[in-house]
């Protein structure tokens, strides 16, 4: 008699969720995702994909994507945060290669199912998802680490789509002490602009002394850098991607490797 599959389920549906999601399946489980809805966003800004599986890196292509700094980390640091914080600031230009975002609607595999919610899972309601999955993992935060941690930061970006086609991939970082684009990015054919943590859509129109005609608005909310890195409260339930962890250190791929050992090994 075949021995039947492990039991995934997912909670929450982004970038993170995906690679958790062909982790798990990969590993052989069985995978359910549980989230509000089944259509993919991806995050706005300088975001690009670091690394895909094995099994699609012939398949994709990998964009060269120039980054640059100017001036130097502490002023790009004051300029984003209000202070001195460590930062991914460049002290050399350097050229990485990753994968267009929009690539992530193809790493998830077909036998994916969705348990589509009307609203986000309570605590309650994630403690019974855990007792009848073999794995659970979590890909937003946990209510109780808003009491314990600091404050999610807000900020403003812009996005402009499509309107860059032909340009090079490339990043800048403020660290001349001067403006409030904190970032700058050509991406894919779009154009990014990021600014300091705690502005709002008023002050950058306010502020900002170029057109923002064409260019969506966006209001986001970041990790403090004094938050530290946390765990599920619940043992059958594990924590990934940077929100849910509350580290900014991880990135969205890191979920595959975590939930791959997680299946593989039981911890």
């Amino acid at each position: 008699m075949s021995q039947s599959k492990q039991t995934v389920a997912i909670l929450g549906f982004g970038p993170t969720a995906v690679f958790a999601a062909r982790a798990a399946h990969d590993a052989g489980c069985d995978v359910m995702i549980f989230s509000t809805t089944d259509v993919l966003r991806t995050p706005p800004g300088a975001f690009w994909l670091h690394w895909v599986p094995p099994i699609f890196q012939d398949e994709f292509e990998r964009h060269k994507i120039t980054i640059t700094g100017t001036g130097n980390a502490e002023a790009y640091s004051q300029l984003q945060w209000g202070g001195i914080f460590a930062s991914s600031f460049p002290s050399d230009t350097v050229v990485e290669e990753g994968y267009n975002p929009e690539i992530m609607r193809q790493l998830l595999p077909n036998e994916v199912r969705f348990k589509l919610m009307d609203k986000f899972l309570t605590e309650d309601e994630i403690d019974m998802v855990a007792d009848s999955f073999d794995f659970t993992f979590q890909t937003f935060p946990c209510k109780q680490h808003f009491k314990e941690q600091p404050p999610l930061i807000p900020f403003v970006a812009a996005a402009q789509f499509s309107s860059m086609i032909g340009k090079r991939n490339e990043v800048w970082y403020n660290g001349t002490g001067m403006g409030i684009i904190v970032r700058e990015a050509t991406l894919f054919g779009n154009h990014y602009l990021e600014f300091p943590k705690n502005y709002g859509i008023t002050a950058v129109k306010q502020e900002h002394n170029m057109s923002l005609d064409g260019y969506h608005l966006i209001k986001l909310q970041d990790l403090s850098p004094l938050s530290t890195p946390v765990e599920h409260p619940n043992p059958k339930v594990t924590l990934v991607g940077r929100m849910a962890q509350w580290s900014r250190k991880v990135l969205s791929h890191d979920a595959y490797a975590l939930v791959k050992d997680r299946i593989e090994n039981g911890r």
